[in-house]
């Protein structure tokens, strides 16, 4: 029997917890320990009754599965932050003000937290760089997603944009500053050095769920 934690973070739909739950049930089934770390609790419940009904709700199943509030990231709300432009995901994670070291620390302790909680043996984590930063390869990582959240990576950001051929300069200075970011909570913890921002968008595996037609 082994602990299986999954996690997303970035997308606020519930497309991302619906490509886990395949995944999941049929790890419940085999008997493995399953935890689900969700963005909105009460907005997951009724997709969550669907895979996982009530009838599984005794003791040993509150063993087996368990359902906990994932970290995730709020806009600021800073006037015009919405209208900047967004051409890269580094640019889409700069809306979020994921650059600015003392949130990404926080986020990254809390992630820390959940898997210390979890001690799980295999880390699945969907459109999640934070918590790919957080587990500091304790575990397997694998990450799922489509052709948007999972980027090539040892290599710059591509341009989101498909007439786009080359990253405007507000992208890659978006992308250097998230970059800095993250080897300084990687120096702290004295981790492996980040090379690419899209090396925390992949993991040690990914399935990427698309086909090449629909992806970017």
């Amino acid at each position: 029997m082994a602990s299986v934690f999954f996690g997303w973070e970035f997308g606020g739909g519930l497309g991302h917890l619906t490509r886990f739950l395949p995944i999941a049930r049929r790890l419940y089934d085999k008997g493995h320990i399953v935890t689900l770390a969700v963005r909105d609790l009460e907005k997951a419940r009724p997709v969550l009754a669907k895979t996982f009904p009530d009838d599984t709700s005794g003791a040993a199943a509150k063993h087996q599965l368990r359902i906990v509030e994932s970290a995730k990231w709020l806009s600021a709300g800073e006037p015009g932050q919405r209208k900047m432009p967004v051409h890269s995901l580094a640019d889409a994670m700069c809306v979020f003000d994921y650059q600015r070291l003392p949130l990404l620390t926080k986020m990254v302790q809390t992630w820390s937290d959940l898997l210390d909680q979890s001690q799980p043996d295999l880390i699945v984590g969907d459109f999640a760089p934070t918590l790919r930063l957080a587990h500091l390869g304790s575990a397997p990582f694998l990450m799922v997603g489509n052709g948007y959240t999972i980027p090539p990576p040892a290599r710059l950001l591509p341009p989101i944009r498909p007439w786009q051929e080359k990253l405007q300069p507000f992208s890659r200075a978006n992308e250097a500053g998230i970059l800095q970011s993250l080897n300084i909570v990687r120096r702290r913890a004295k981790g492996q050095r980040v090379d690419f921002v899209a090396d925390v968008l992949n993991g040690d595996h990914k399935w990427i769920f698309t086909i090449p037609e629909f992806d970017p």
